[in-house]
């Protein structure tokens, strides 16, 4: 199914200055290069990619628990800079770091560095309110994936900047993991790009939506975001959540300045490395990060273990009462990514929990939101017992889009075993 239909107006941008670019010496061509070479001789997981690059900011909506309709516009500095904190007009603020330039803020606490804020008020929200940021960054090249195959989308001659949304919850921070947003940007009241974007996953910033879109010109724009009812099993505190669709409204700058101006550095000594960069620092969203594994609730099942660069983490809670399940006991399992720990999330994943040589469970894991477990894969047990085994097998791999480092990664329908402690 083809998901880019765009207005190709044909306005390219035919070489990028060195602004804000950090290590990108003649890095941009005549055409649609927008990135240096791919890593040769590519390891079969997680690697080091040949270059990071920060975000801007086109606004976030939904703030103050608003249904649609709020945004916040005029955001930046996501590029991993240092130092020079700027606030202004801020009551209310409670362990700030550096690197936040702010006006007008109140009701914001833990703040982190690298957020460049307008307008914000009350980021916490009631249980159900989704959160929506509109971001872009420099077109890039990344993998779709169908079943266990990737297919690689490359940077078109007109693709003018790599637009992407993130939709979350308010209260918990935890992404909405199966929306397919409809982004359609206009610009004095004439549609320029109608495009339901990949879900997908970067080292930068996790789980969100993107695609690489055409911009005809610099100006101001409008952008409305359409995020349709959400379909995975909710429990507990999220049962009856998201069950309605949601209109979010954004209006914003674009300009080749601004764009030249995000960050940018090619990782030509550590590129191929089987390791992972570092996630962005960003106050003004959440990361989709899993939670640690200690933090889970209920026991912990043995040693986390790691398939294809999987990480599955796997906990049971012997009262599933608030679980609205047929059995006495729940058992999840957290999947996410080796050295971020970002949720994975789209799985197709099944289990086997074998007692003494007998088989006490056999069936699929369902993808689950809970307020506490965050997005898992989780059913209904009898008991789990000391000494039983887990195999988890991986029916069908994350089917989300890749960008680079992760295209590799994830693909193989591995099985795993977890002997409970």
């Amino acid at each position: 199914m083809n998901r880019r239909r765009f207005l190709r107006s044909g306005a390219v941008f035919a070489t990028l200055g060195s602004s804000g670019l950090a290590g990108c010496t003649q890095l941009f061509t005549t055409g649609s290069q927008y990135a240096p070479p791919m890593v040769e001789n590519r390891p079969d997981g997680v690697y080091i990619p040949s270059h990071k690059e920060g975000m801007e900011m086109a606004g976030m909506s939904g703030m103050n628990g608003t249904d649609n309709n709020s945004s916040m516009g005029g955001m930046s500095g996501m590029n991993e800079t240092d130092n020079n904190s700027s606030m202004n007009g801020m009551s209310g603020m409670s362990g700030t770091e550096n690197n936040s330039s702010m006006s007008g803020m109140s009701g914001m606490s833990g703040m982190e560095n690298n957020s460049s804020m307008s307008g914000m008020s009350g980021t916490k929200g009631q249980p159900g309110t989704l959160r929506c940021a509109l971001t872009y960054s420099y077109p890039h090249r990344f993998w779709t994936v169908t079943g266990g195959d990737t297919e690689k989308v490359s940077i078109a001659s007109d693709d003018t900047l790599h637009l992407m949304v993130s939709v979350w919850d308010a209260a918990t921070g935890m992404y909405v993991m199966d929306t397919g947003p409809t982004i359609t940007v206009s610009q004095d009241g004439e549609e320029v790009t109608t495009n339901t974007p990949w879900t997908m996953i970067s080292q930068n910033m996790g789980f969100h939506a993107g695609d690489n879109v055409s911009l005809p010109e610099e100006g101001t724009y409008s952008a409305t975001v359409d995020v349709p009812t959400v379909t995975t099993r909710r429990l507990r505190g999220f049962a009856g959540q998201f069950a309605e669709p949601r209109t979010f409204e954004f209006e914003f700058d674009y300009s080749r300045e601004a764009l030249e101006n995000i960050s940018f550095q090619r990782l030509d000594d550590r590129k191929g490395n089987r390791q992972a960069i570092s996630p962005m620092k960003m106050d003004t969203m959440p990361l989709s990060t899993a939670p640690a594994a200690g933090s889970l609730p209920g026991r912990t099942l043995g040693r986390t273990k790691t398939a294809d660069d999987i990480v599955f983490v796997a906990t049971v809670i012997p009262d599933a009462t608030d679980f609205d399940i047929d059995r006495s006991t729940y058992l999840a399992v957290s999947a996410r990514t080796p050295y971020n720990r970002f949720v994975l999330p789209a799985m197709s994943l099944s289990g086997t929990l074998t007692r003494d040589g007998r088989r006490v469970f056999n069936g699929p894991l369902t993808p689950t939101l809970d307020p506490e477990l965050d997005y898992h894969y989780g059913t209904g047990v009898d008991t789990v017992q000391a000494g039983d085994v887990l195999e988890l097998s991986v029916e069908t791999p994350p089917q989300v889009a890749r960008h680079e480092g992760y295209e590799t990664a994830f693909l193989q329908t591995a099985t795993t075993r977890i002997t409970v402690e």
